[in-house]
């Protein structure tokens, strides 16, 4: 999918440069942008730009060995960064509303709303689009998917080194699995000629079902 001047312009243009599952941090109360210290802003646009980068490449797999070595590396930016102990928290960051940080839905703000990945995965579980409105979302569907795929790659890295009571990193690997396989089915699933609406939603209710799934293990409290 040959996306990421799309999303980087998006980005500009709505001032959110700064990722379950949609995994352990809170997306929707997260901190917004006033809060946060220099360090958290630079290190949400470093994960914004390399999330959009890799979404450009999941589901390709001539990339796979690209793919894990970007992910890698931004695994490692993240811990590395001074930004306390929460370094999944900038690579969850698109998964936001738009005016909360995150990268929206499509290339233009004010055209869904609510206007975040994670609130639009959840809006697609739980109606199911119609036939003409799935056709003219298909792109913007497509793109979020590939993007929730590439943070699931990070978010993967990520995992508890060990078990803490009920919270094994042996869940948190399956969920981020989960997350990224799902993501991309509902990318090919809208990318069909005739996107089935009944398929869309079944796969969006999957994937929202996963995220739910280590939100409840994972999230703080």
């Amino acid at each position: 999918m040959r996306m990421p001047t799309r999303w980087l312009a998006a980005l500009a243009a709505t001032l959110v440069l700064g990722i379950g599952l949609l995994v352990a941090v809170p997306t929707g109360a997260a901190a917004d942008r006033d809060k946060e210290t220099a360090e958290e802003k630079a290190a949400r646009k470093d994960a914004q730009e390399a999330v959009v980068q890799l979404a450009d490449m999941m589901g390709d797999a001539k990339k796979a060995d690209d793919i894990k070595k970007m992910a890698k590396e931004l695994a490692e930016r993240m811990i590395k960064a001074d930004i306390g102990e929460d370094a999944v928290k900038p690579v969850m960051s698109p998964l936001r509303l738009r005016d909360k940080g995150g990268l929206g839905v499509g290339s233009k703000a004010g055209v869904y709303d609510p206007d975040g990945i994670e609130a639009k995965i959840m809006a697609l579980a739980k109606k199911k689009l119609g036939a003409a409105d799935l056709k003219k979302q298909a792109d913007d569907i497509a793109q979020l998917a590939s993007v929730t795929a590439a943070i699931a790659e990070v978010a993967e890295l990520h995992a508890p080194p060990k078990k803490v009571g009920p919270k094994d990193p042996k869940d948190w690997r399956k969920w981020s699995n989960e997350m990224r396989e799902v993501a991309l089915d509902l990318a090919k699933a809208v990318k069909k000629a005739k996107p089935d609406p009944d398929e869309v939603k079944k796969v969006a209710t999957k994937l929202n079902g996963t995220c739910t799934d280590c939100h409840d293990k994972f999230r703080p409290k």
